[in-house]
Order: C-alpha cells, then sequence, then structure tokens
C-alpha cells in the first residue's frame, strides 16, 4: 500500500516537470517567433520610407499592424501562467492600442472600447485578433481623410456565447462592398473561421457582428 502511494506521488511529480518543461519549450518558442516578428516590422518601416505613393505606404503600414497584432499575443501568451486559455478581452485590449499607435500618427482616431470579460483558447484567439485588426485598418482605411474617425468595439457576453462587434467610417458607408473588391472580406471570413466564429455585417448599424463561445 505505501509502495503505491510512493510509485503514485513519483507519476505525478514526473507528470508536472513534464508540464514545466514544455510550458517552457513553449515560451522560449514564442519568445524567439515574436523576436523574428519584430525584426520584420523594422525592416519594413524602413521600406515604408522609400515608398513615394500614399497608397503603397498604407498598403505597408496595414501589414505591419497585423505583424504587431502577433507580438502583441506572443507577449501575452509568454507572460501568462496559462498557455492555453486566454483573456481574450484583454488581449483584444492590447491589440486594439497597438493598432492604435501604428496608425494615429497618421489620422486623428478614437477608439470607444466597452467589454465583458471573455475568456477562450489561445489557437482560436489569434486569428480572431487578426480578423479584428483588419477590420479596424480597414475602417480606417476607407474613412474620409481630414476627418476625425471614432472606431466603436463592443464586446459582451451572454450564456456562454460572445459577440464582438466593430464599427467605424460614415454611417452610410458599407465596408463589406470595399472589401469585396479585394482579399480583405475574404481573408476575414478565412481568419473567423479558424477561430470557429461566425461573422456578418448589419448594414443598418454599420457594424460588423461576430460571434463565438467564451470559456469562462
Amino acid at each position: 500500500m505505501k509502495d503505491d502511494y510512493l510509485v503514485e506521488g513519483f507519476i505525478s511529480k514526473k507528470n508536472l516537470l513534464e508540464e514545466s518543461k514544455k510550458d517552457l519549450y513553449t515560451s522560449e518558442l514564442y519568445h524567439r517567433v515574436k523576436n523574428d516578428i519584430t525584426l520584420l516590422m523594422s525592416y519594413l518601416s524602413l521600406k515604408e520610407n522609400e515608398l513615394s505613393s500614399d497608397a503603397d505606404r498604407q498598403v505597408l503600414r496595414s501589414v505591419i499592424s497585423q505583424f504587431k497584432a502577433l507580438t502583441v499575443m506572443y507577449d501575452f501568451i509568454v507572460s501568462s501562467s496559462n498557455k492555453k486559455l486566454v483573456l481574450f478581452n484583454e488581449l483584444l485590449e492590447r491589440t486594439i492600442a497597438a493598432t492604435l499607435a501604428i496608425h494615429s500618427a497618421y489620422r486623428d482616431i478614437d477608439i470607444d472600447f466597452m467589454q465583458d470579460e471573455v475568456c477562450m483558447s489561445s489557437r482560436h484567439a489569434m486569428p480572431l485578433l487578426l480578423v479584428c485588426n483588419e477590420l479596424i485598418t480597414n475602417a480606417i482605411k476607407h474613412s474620409p481623410v481630414g476627418h476625425n474617425l471614432c472606431v466603436k468595439i463592443g464586446l459582451k457576453k451572454n450564456r456562454g456565447k460572445a459577440c464582438l462587434s466593430i464599427s467605424g467610417g460614415n454611417g452610410d458607408f458599407d465596408p463589406s462592398e470595399k472589401m469585396s473588391e479585394g482579399y480583405g472580406l475574404m481573408l476575414v471570413k478565412a481568419l473567423a473561421s479558424q477561430a470557429d466564429a461566425d461573422i456578418s455585417f448589419d448594414r443598418s448599424t454599420g457594424a460588423w457582428n461576430i460571434s463565438f463561445l467564451s470559456l469562462c
């Protein structure tokens, strides 16, 4: 009986050690990937200064913004005790701030962000963050130049289901039509699918609505 107890204790400690090693390896991997992305962002920022077209510079800034969203995600996971489950509302708030920092140097942008506490797996959070980044960037890109832009973002939870809404620009502007001209709409739908989320555009409110499961 005593031997069985000792064996169980040894196995339990061994399993904890193995899990600890996995977390350490995961954190190191995320850290290295984040450093590589940061280096690439620096290179693209230098190249931006060489472009003569405002449209080309805007495209490059959009790419840099997407990379920045990834680095925010990696930083958040590395600093978190739980690598598999994340507080999506906190992660989204950091991503919004990073996106705003990139574009606010060229535009007057306000962000109105209302949030509930929402949890989801890190595997699903990554593509959903890129969806948010793409929609916010799209609102900035297609809003009238010379006007202050207010992007409204709401994250609400009800009975285990979360709904994220994003709107910005003119009330009579339908961004889904503009996005259909390029790869934007296809991209956000593909990323939403990876996050197991449903996405739609409400023309009556001018908002994108994204629904997904909340794990807390």
